[in-house]
């Protein structure tokens, strides 16, 4: 609650709030995705003692790209939304489809 109650503050000295950012972040990876045709669930945890956050993007349609290319997606589209400073508060994405959550 510390970010809530510091967020005039926050402002004022230039850097994002947790809460906002984790939020930005979520509705960009969403709707970026969704404008390339896939659906995607987009999860955030902030990394403790850290103003980073981690990232999880799981899509069924994730299963028709390699790896590397869902990484280059999910980068192009934090690229074009954040300048370089904000995205350096992400520690890692993780691209996987539901299937691969699972284990299987």
């Amino acid at each position: 609650m510390a970010e809530v109650k510091s967020h005039s503050r926050s402002v004022r000295q230039g850097r994002v709030p947790t809460a906002s950012f984790a939020a930005r972040l979520r509705k960009v990876l969403v709707d970026g995705l969704k404008a390339a045709g896939i659906d995607a669930d987009v999860r955030t945890e902030a990394v403790p003692t850290t103003r980073l956050h981690r990232v999880l993007v799981t899509a069924r349609k994730f299963k028709q790209l390699p790896p590397s290319e869902r990484q280059d997606l999910v980068w192009r589209i934090v690229g074009r939304h954040f300048n370089q400073e904000d995205q350096l508060l992400i520690s890692m994405i993780v691209t996987l489809t539901p299937d691969e959550m699972a284990g299987k």
